[in-house]
């Protein structure tokens, strides 16, 4: 008969507390690199309420930068993220962090529109 303790022991949490009183709670997503990969946004600019990115890699998801991720749930026992978007050099702060009041977030593809919005 299997145990309590056996079955935790097992048992990885999605959702991590914080590692310091003054941290926020973070969670855990598997990333898809292989079949149907996770897509990858690299914030380069936010300049008066837009966000200008570009497509980014696995690189790109480094230790203490902050992410936003979309993601589904797969099962009970874990999230896969569809879409990151990825501020680098950033320090994580944790879920209540993304704050996106009046953002308007644009593809660095798109930056010949975003130099013409700036302009009117």
């Amino acid at each position: 008969m299997v145990q309590k303790v056996q079955v935790e022991g097992m048992y990885v949490h999605l959702v991590k507390p914080p590692p310091r009183p003054d941290s926020k709670p973070t969670v855990r997503v598997k990333v898809k690199c292989n079949e149907y990969p996770t897509k990858k946004f690299v914030v380069k600019e936010e300049k008066d309420g837009h966000l200008l990115y570009n497509e980014g890699s696995p690189d790109d998801l480094s230790k203490n930068v902050k992410c936003m991720v979309i993601a589904e749930t797969v099962g009970l026992w874990f999230m896969v993220a569809t879409e990151i978007l990825v501020w680098p050099n950033r320090k994580s702060t944790g879920i209540s962090a993304f704050s996106f009041d009046n953002v308007d977030v644009k593809s660095m593809e798109s930056s010949k529109h975003f130099d013409a919005m700036l302009e009117d």
